[in-house]
């Protein structure tokens, strides 16, 4: 079931940044779907069940009147089937989810309406994964750019496909033109996209990175995608290399050479 599970349609997924922690976020009905999809419709073939539900003071946000940012938190687990006949109920262990109701952001104090439903989100999110459901995200594994693409590419590969549209024939004075014997190679669009995003990762990297094996890592997890940045963008490699290395140098030095061998 886990391996089963485990794999994650990368479209249902984003980035997010949230007081300097950094990860990938599964979209919520997304793990609904799958849930659907393995066990069927919820309420038959599985089900959240809500075991305890709080609101917790946290800081004091106004010294003067005392008021303090609030907590939402719930415990909760899942039950399901694994027969389609019927049959008994299984259950995960349980697990938390939670959301600021009462806190204060960059536009001042705020209250969350939507906080219980984000906690339930939350809690039912970390229930799936004790199943496999989207463990790849949690197990790092979208950390790594070529990861990403590959699952792009089986989840396209897998997806119905659209008829093409028809065209019209080439006229012949286009389909007689010369075709170099040996034209050159060009980069495909997914060459492009994978030399985009391995780009902006490491980027990204180099402006957070608390010491160098973070940066390290990076360049390791991803070294097939960065050896497709250099064949497709020579001057963005070396732009890149550049600001590694700059990087490298506020961090450690001496330093050593920047990028691993792609050999």
């Amino acid at each position: 079931m886990w391996n089963r599970l485990e794999p994650t349609d990368p479209k249902y997924t984003k980035s997010f940044d949230r007081g300097g922690f950094k990860g990938t976020a599964t979209n919520g009905t997304y793990i609904l779907k799958r849930l659907t999809e393995e066990f069927g419709p919820c309420g038959t073939g599985w089900r959240f069940v809500l075991d305890d539900e709080q609101i917790i003071d946290g800081h004091t946000l106004d010294v003067a009147s005392g008021d303090k940012a609030k907590l939402h938190i719930v415990r909760g687990h899942l039950e399901y089937r694994t027969d389609p006949k019927g049959g008994g109920w299984y259950a995960t262990s349980p697990q938390y989810g939670q959301t600021m109701l009462v806190g204060k952001n960059k536009n001042g104090l705020f209250t969350d309406e939507e906080a219980p439903k984000k906690s339930i989100t939350d809690c039912i999110s970390k229930c799936a994964v004790l199943l496999g459901i989207a463990a790849d995200v949690h197990l790092g594994l979208f950390d790594d750019v070529k990861y990403v693409n590959d699952r792009k590419k089986q989840e396209a590969a897998d997806s119905p496909q659209q008829p093409k549209n028809l065209t019209l024939d080439k006229a012949p004075a286009e389909q007689n033109k010369h075709v170099p014997a040996n034209p050159p190679t060009q980069p495909t669009e997914d060459d492009m996209a994978v030399a985009r995003q391995v780009f902006s990762l490491v980027k990204s990297v180099c402006a957070s990175a608390k010491d160098r094996s973070e940066i390290d890592d990076c360049l390791r997890n991803n070294k097939a995608a960065l050896g497709t940045l250099e064949n497709a963008s020579p001057s963005n490699f070396a732009s890149l290399k550049a600001l590694v290395e700059e990087a490298h140098k506020k961090l450690d030095d001496p330093m050593n050479d920047a990028l691993p061998d792609f050999a």
